[in-house]
């Protein structure tokens, strides 16, 4: 009985250092695999930054040409032929630029991953199983865009009273000696009229985010907790 507890006990040890050394070998391979996966995640965004810096030179050198051709920067600050312009130019421009760059990430790389898991899933479900999620999620999509809230207007009306906002300051700088032989009258209506500015773009900025609030728990559930079910009704 003795030499029979022996033998178990070097046959345990020996299967616990084996499915020790399997599970270090698993914990190198998961560190080794996760260098070049740091990698290329990184790389990803720097390569997305490198494009947004592109387009906004390009994009910024050809304003510039226009802007200062044929006396449009005149036209355009004195004869009000554009609101802004600097606005317009500088950090809508940089708005504009990292939009256009960040497309990869919501295109070409949502396309990929859906390629990669339709292969992987396929051999869990099969096709008709994933056909069937799918057209759920098409059918969420159409959903939610019929009641999203039009995000392009509301960007829009929040750039301008931004610049709304930031032209009143301006206008405060520029006009600082009138208003400061006028103040302390002069000095109350410039608070005023800056407060009212600050409180529309206040305002507006609360409805937006409440509207993108409402926005995000739909997109949430329908995409995320109630795909589940559906996924698990299909399989």
């Amino acid at each position: 009985c003795g030499m029979s507890w022996l033998l178990c006990n070097c046959m345990l040890s020996i299967a616990s250092l084996q499915e020790f050394a399997k599970f270090g070998r698993a914990v190198v391979d998961f560190a080794l695999l996760g260098i070049p996966a740091a990698i290329v995640n990184s790389g990803l965004k720097f390569m997305q930054k490198q494009l947004e810096l592109s387009f906004q030179s390009r994009l910024t050198l050809y304003l510039h040409r226009l802007y200062t051709s044929n006396r449009a920067y005149y036209a355009a600050s004195t004869l009000g032929g554009l609101t802004h312009a600097d606005q317009r130019i500088t950090e809508d421009v940089e708005k504009f630029c990292f939009t256009i760059s960040d497309l990869y990430s919501h295109t070409f790389k949502p396309l990929l991953d859906v390629v990669l898991f339709t292969r992987s899933l396929s051999r869990v479900m099969g096709y008709k199983g994933q056909m069937g999620l799918y057209g759920y999620y098409v059918l969420v999509a159409w959903l939610l865009r019929a009641l999203a809230p039009p995000l392009a207007a509301i960007t829009a009306q929040e750039s301008a009273l931004v610049g709304s906002f930031r032209a009143a300051h301006q206008r405060l700088v520029a006009h600082a000696e009138e208003v400061a032989f006028n103040d302390p009258p002069g000095g109350a209506a410039e608070q005023l009229i800056l407060n009212q500015h600050l409180a529309r773009l206040i305002t507006f900025g609360r409805l937006s985010s409440f509207q993108r609030f409402l926005q995000q728990i739909a997109d949430g559930y329908f995409v995320k907790y109630f795909a589940s079910c559906v996924a698990l009704l299909v399989y």
